[in-house]
Formats: structure tokens, C-alpha cells, sequence
């Protein structure tokens, strides 16, 4: 049962963390980070999903926590998937407003393909 409420709970970081790959994979289906605000979006996203995964892992086989869980979830069902939808909401956000701006941050293939021609030129 842990195991399986471990998943769910991580399937919005997965998102966070396959969308930031995504955005800075190139045609090749490498990610080829090339300058430094590039580096910083997708290192702290990706760092950012992982410690919001390992959140979880404080929980495991606690029966003690079990039961605030459930009583806290019957109390106020409303509340909480109201607070689940705006997190997951906001994860989306990211991934989407980082696929979005990650190509300005990218340089232009014709430079791209300059330097390679200047580097093989000499």
C-alpha cells in the first residue's frame, strides 16, 4: 500500500523532471547544455524534483502518521484536492513556461554551425 501511494505521490516530480529534460533535449535526443542559464534551469529543476521525491521517503511504514493522514483527509476532503489540483497545477506550469523559454536561451544552429565549420576549417 506505501509503495503504491509512494508513486502516485511522485508522479507530478516525474512530470517536473521528464518536462525539463524534454525542453532541453536537441534533435539528436541528447541534452546538450551548451550555456549557463541553461545549466541553471535545468539543474535546479531537476534538483527541485528530486528533493520534492524524496519528501515522501520521511513517511514510510509509519502507522502513527497513517492515521493523522486519514483523519486530517476526512475532515477536509475539499481542501485537500483543491491543494493537490493547485500543485500539480503549478508543476505544469513549470514544465510548460520551461519548454516555452528554454529556446531563447539556446543559441542559433547557424552559430552553431559556424563554429563547427570554423573549428573544422582549422
Amino acid at each position: 500500500m506505501s509503495a503504491g501511494i509512494f508513486v502516485l505521490s511522485t508522479l507530478p516530480e516525474l512530470f517536473l523532471l521528464f518536462g525539463t529534460f524534454f525542453a532541453a533535449m536537441g534533435q539528436d535526443g541528447y541534452v546538450h547544455l551548451v550555456n549557463t542559464p541553461q545549466k541553471v534551469i535545468i539543474y535546479g529543476l531537476s534538483n527541485l524534483a528530486w528533493l520534492l521525491m524524496a519528501i515522501p521517503l520521511g513517511f514510510w511504514n509509519d502507522k502513527k502518521i497513517y492515521k493523522e493522514v486519514r483523519e486530517e483527509l476526512s475532515k477536509r476532503p475539499r481542501y485537500w484536492k483543491r491543494a493537490i489540483t493547485i500543485y500539480c497545477a503549478v508543476i505544469v506550469m513549470m514544465v510548460v513556461t520551461v519548454n516555452v523559454t528554454f529556446p531563447h536561451f539556446s543559441p542559433n544552429e547557424n552559430t552553431i554551425k559556424q563554429e563547427l565549420m570554423e573549428i573544422r576549417g582549422k
